[in-house]
């Protein structure tokens, strides 16, 4: 089954299914997050307005983020029809698919550079982290996209000083990415670029080098692309928009920099969390980067230029992030493709044949492991022994979960089944050939084989769960053409649905609009929130909660029938 000289093709076959499978979850499932709601949200009101300078959502001016990732999800709405989820999430897999590329870019004046693109594409894209966030509509893949398009820039720029012409394309490309980073998300676009070239260059003790790079042209252009818009925004809003986003979404959620103004307080995070998120995030290439760090420590491991730089990079994004008071998995995306870049060089050079079949039957016994579990939950739910053990073991919220994923053996077993038997195979057959490329391309095959299992067998069950869209189609019908309130709460994802803004307002207000008997009234709230609504307002008279999501308890209410 295995040869060397048709690895390149298992391995390619092996990112496409994974993308395609990012491309199928985007299609398939509703707005599952707020972040995505807004997202989605935003591009339709600017696309509904006539002033493009501030973003509004819900009706109202959000001085959250800038502006330019919306338009983006604008401008593919304008070529889909209209705002959707798909339309949402093309930035995100158009970003992965760019920074995929970029991988072939980097070491191109590398001998082995076909063999080290793919190793590098595969282990970027069969990381959790990655595969979920290109599938999801958020601004992150795409800052992600931006930062290490400057860094590889930065990159060639550096290796072509022998070539001006080149070079200055280089230099100039790094300063327009870089803009468009911070167009994307902020100063920390800079942050995450600008910092590690400076870095850089003062290890090199390249002073003049140093001076001409920060201090030519390029810095001028990045100004007159990056500035304007934020100028604008500023003196539009008045100042509102400089105080929220610059002084309380980023130095205060940074390190609550301005504690005696009365921003809004931030949960902080224990500085090593970041450690978690990427030991999980990046699995199972985490596991490789304590033997990748101690082969740079005891220099068994020699990096060149090109790989300093990426080293660099990474570093530099771990620390800056772990200092952040606030920590989210999403910060460090960004180190994402530069520690599969050196991920891939330090298995091509440091690894032995030996190693890598190690590696690749722990990773084939521990997905068969996790394939086997969730494949003989429906099975072991379908007695009534199995329920009684998940009813007395098993928290009462995460028991219903489990028995409604259970009731869909028909789709779980037997793809569970066609995985294990891939995921067992596999490691096997390559071991036949003594190759460890080929060792390789079976690690690839078995996180591609066990992707596939997730999304067709366990994520439509789960996602079904959370599916908005049902919901507010029902809800929709009932309330016509009526105003819509919230208490306590308001969602992005029920706005976009149902296509309408709402009103936030106190049990105080409600209690007014409910006594008036000559207007109907629809009111949005929580689980968590009803009993405390209704003994405050005396009771509610009508509730209607049919085709609500199971994970997403949010019930609608009237003072009339339904």
């Amino acid at each position: 089954m295995f040869r060397d000289e048709k690895i390149p093709y298992f391995l390619f076959a092996s990112i496409s299914v994974i993308y395609i499978l990012s491309w199928t979850m985007a299609c398939s499932r509703g707005l599952t997050s707020t972040l995505e709601g807004e997202s989605a949200q935003t591009a339709r009101e600017f696309l509904h307005a006539l002033d493009w300078t501030v973003n509004h959502l819900n009706g109202v001016e959000d001085y959250d983020k800038p502006a330019f990732f919306y338009w983006i999800i604008a401008f593919f709405s304008l070529l889909t029809g209209g705002v959707s989820e798909l339309s949402a999430r093309i930035p995100s897999l158009l970003s992965t698919l760019i920074i995929i590329s970029l991988f072939s870019r980097y070491y191109d004046n590398n001998p082995h550079q076909r063999h080290l693109f793919l190793m590098a594409a595969a282990i970027f894209i069969t990381s959790p982290k990655v595969f979920w966030m290109s599938q999801i509509g958020r601004m992150d893949m795409t800052l992600n996209m931006f930062c290490f398009s400057a860094i590889t820039a930065f990159g060639l720029y550096w290796r072509e000083r022998d070539n001006c012409r080149a070079q200055k394309i280089y230099y100039y490309v790094f300063f327009v990415a870089t803009a468009l980073a911070v167009l994307t998300k902020g100063p920390v676009g800079f942050i995450i670029t600008g910092v590690p070239v400076f870095i850089f260059l003062a290890i090199k003790r390249e002073k003049q080098e140093l001076l001409h790079f920060f201090l030519g042209k390029g810095i001028v252009l990045f100004l007159i692309i990056s500035l304007p818009w934020f100028i604008n925004a500023c003196i539009q809003t008045e100042g509102a928009f400089f105080n929220r986003f610059f002084l309380e979404e980023n130095l205060s959620r940074f390190g609550n920099l301005f504690s005696a103004i009365e921003f809004k307080e931030f949960n902080r995070s224990p500085f090593n969390r970041y450690f978690v998120y990427l030991l999980g995030g990046f699995f199972p290439w985490s596991i490789l980067l304590p033997g990748f760090l101690f082969a740079l420590i005891r220099r068994t491991y020699r990096p060149d230029d090109s790989d300093l730089i990426i080293i660099t990079y990474i570093l530099w994004i771990f620390c800056f992030f772990s200092l952040s008071g606030v920590k989210r998995s999403d910060y460090i995306l960004p180190l994402y493709p530069a520690a599969s870049l050196m991920v891939a060089r330090y298995l091509f050079q440091n690894f032995s044949l030996k190693g890598i079949t190690k590696f690749a039957f722990s990773l084939a016994a521990f997905f068969s492991i996790s394939v086997m579990i969730t494949g003989s939950v429906p099975i072991i739910l379908s007695t009534t022994k199995g329920l009684s053990l998940a009813s007395q073991y098993i928290p009462k919220a995460l028991s219903q979960e489990l028995i409604r994923y259970a009731e869909h053996p028909e789709t779980v077993v037997p793809f569970a089944v066609f995985s294990l038997i891939i995921i067992l195979t596999l490691p096997f057959l390559a071991m036949r050939n003594k190759s460890f490329n080929v060792m390789f391309a079976s690690i690839t095959g078995i996180l591609a084989a066990f992707y596939v299992y997730a999304v067709v067998a366990i994520f439509p069950v789960i996602y079904a769960n959370k599916d908005m869209r049902p919901y507010c189609k029902e809800i929709s019908i009932l309330i016509g053409t009526d105003q819509v309130y919230s208490y306590r709460f308001w969602d992005e994802e029920i706005v976009f649905y149902l296509n309408r803004f709402i009103n936030k307002i106190d049990a105080e207000e409600l209690r007014r609009l409910m006594n008036q008997k000559e207007q109907r009234i629809f009111l949005l709230v929580r689980e968590e929130n009803l009993e405390e609504l209704q003994i405050k307002t005396s009771g509610i008279p009508f509730v209607y909660n049919k085709k609500m999501p199971a994970w997403r308890r949010i019930y609608l209410i009237s003072n009339r029938p339904f």
